[in-house]
């Protein structure tokens, strides 16, 4: 095989590589959409409200997380 046929199969293969993803993108946005549009209203209140709370626990240094899971 000559080493403008390799150049030429590589280029191929990026361009389908390129569709796939372009193809895989668009897959995937048309399945992740709701009937009601992109986010469900519920999911975004509740994400609304759990931004608002106080938080449950308080990190100050790197052992402090290990030592609230313990205590858990």
């Amino acid at each position: 095989m000559s080493t403008n046929a390799n150049i030429q199969i590589k280029k191929e293969f990026n361009a389908l590589k390129g569709e796939v993803r372009s193809l895989r993108s668009f897959i995937i946005s048309m399945l992740g959409k709701d009937t009601e549009g992109e986010y469900r209203p519920e999911l975004v209140e509740e994400l609304v409200q759990a931004s608002v709370e106080k938080p449950n626990y308080t990190y100050t240094g790197a052992g402090s997380l290990l030592k609230q899971i313990k205590n858990l």
